[in-house]
């Protein structure tokens, strides 16, 4: 189980000698990661994971970004807007960005074709295999259809043919859809620039499109960059041969040792954004030497495992306890999957456990019936309902143009929003036990037994 909210220990370290006079505020900044997240690919298209993301939007911009409050603001677009009621979206570009190199030299400036390559990349299988095509392909006109279309041409077949278990990549199909540029992408899919202005047509009318504007899946890559290193080249791209447009460059990184970010020179945002001078991220093994770290001065901040949040949680003499800190919820949500096609280990059909969960009333006295309020506190023993979240997509990953949730719009659809969060409001043991004895008849009557 993924942390969804953490207690965070952050303090300066002066501030527990002297904070009668105040601390200098941290102009570079010690963090750390666990060894176990070290970055895998620097190729912000070619990732899904936080262990990447959590470095790589650091520097590259992308449209839109979230405030500290999780709020959509502008980014590398100053502005955006619809003008028919969510199916086009229009993003404006600022002026004056630029790709530089590690170094700080200038390499290109940012121009909004820089859009049409990053999501060209993101659709071609051959490029891209199918990394972050999901939310794309189910928003943006013609998406889909070229993603298909660079597939089929990778497997050397017509696009549309059913592909075998066993089909085989085509070296020559691999190379033509490798080769394709931006021709056939435009003729396909429902994205142009006018100027500085970078506009998507929707399936359908999309209020909550800008917040995918956030997403790596919508972020740039110039076209003078794939130029120089080609696909291979930009496929394997290292800390050290990308160009960067964010507000951070890496100028050191040992692998499995530290990581070192320094805020670029000449960003183009420099007045609009707080940054620190440096930012030092160590790899450690584990949540006992960043504490350790934490204590000797080396870290600004540490995550507390749950005995050392227990041991200074719980008393209020420990030098500490005055600093502990709830940290902000990640993007992530963590659900329970139903299998309904569960096989014995001789590989029959498990008959019981799948007429069983076939059956709505035994799921439903499961929805209402359970409070998993100790199951939260795993993760946030003090403030466990913090963790709540009744929909797939994670609270706050998505909002609309009027600052609305999108799960709460989902959950209202669906009958299912519960209130405030304020316990686990959705357990109700007396409709768990009728729904579970309901359930009981309709499975005696269909030949199976009901878990539990």
């Amino acid at each position: 189980m993924k942390r969804i909210i953490a207690l965070l220990l952050s303090v300066i370290m002066l501030m527990s000698v002297i904070s009668i006079v105040g601390a200098a505020e941290i102009t570079d900044l010690n963090t750390y990661e666990l060894s176990s997240a070290e970055v895998e690919t620097w190729n912000i298209h070619y990732s899904q994971a936080a262990r990447d993301l959590n470095v790589l939007c650091n520097l590259i911009d992308g449209l839109l970004t979230n405030d500290n409050k999780g709020a959509l603001v502008p980014n590398a677009a100053k502005e955006y807007s619809t003008p028919n009621g969510g199916t086009t979206w229009v993003f404006t570009l600022n002026e004056g960005m630029k790709w530089i190199d590690k170094d700080g030299n200038v390499k290109a400036d940012v121009v909004a074709e820089d859009w049409l390559w990053g999501l060209e990349w993101v659709l071609n299988f051959a490029k891209n295999d199918s990394y972050n095509v999901s939310m794309p392909a189910e928003m943006i006109v013609g998406a889909n259809d070229y993603y298909e279309y660079t597939k089929a041409l990778a497997y050397g077949v017509e696009p549309g043919t059913e592909l075998a278990e066993d089909a085989a990549l085509s070296e020559e199909g691999m190379a033509a859809a490798k080769a394709l540029g931006l021709d056939k992408f435009l003729e396909m899919v429902g994205i142009k620039i006018d100027g500085s202005d970078i506009i998507y047509t929707c399936l359908a009318p999309l209020p909550y499109f800008p917040s995918v504007a956030t997403y790596n899946c919508l972020y740039p890559v110039s076209g003078k960059l794939l130029e120089e290193v080609g696909v291979d080249g930009y496929r394997a791209i290292s800390w050290d041969t990308m160009w960067y447009s964010g507000p951070y460059t890496v100028t050191q990184y040992v692998h499995q040792n530290e990581k070192v970010l320094t805020k670029t020179p000449n960003y183009w945002n420099a007045d609009g954004v707080k940054r620190f001078e440096t930012v030092t991220i160590k790899m450690v093994e584990d949540t006992n030497k960043a504490f350790s770290l934490f204590e000797t001065g080396e870290l600004d901040h540490v995550t507390l495992n749950q005995s050392q949040l227990d041991t200074i949680y719980k008393s209020p003499s420990n030098p500490w306890h005055k600093y502990l800190s709830e940290s902000r919820p990640t993007k992530y949500s963590y659900q329970f999957h139903w299998v309904y096609d569960v096989k014995n280990e001789d590989g029959t059909p498990d008959d019981n456990w799948n007429k069983a969960i076939a059956n709505l009333a035994f799921r439903q006295s499961m929805l209402y019936g359970l409070d998993l309020t100790s199951y939260l506190a795993r993760t946030n023993a003090i403030n466990p309902y913090s963790c709540l979240n009744y929909a797939y997509t994670g609270n706050g990953v998505s909002v609309t143009s009027d600052g609305t949730d999108y799960t709460e719009l989902v959950l209202n659809e669906l009958g299912y929003n519960y209130g405030n969060r304020d316990s686990f409001n959705r357990y109700d043991a007396e409709k768990g036990a009728a729904l579970k004895k309901a359930g009981n008849g309709r499975a005696k009557r269909r030949g199976s037994n009901l878990p539990g």
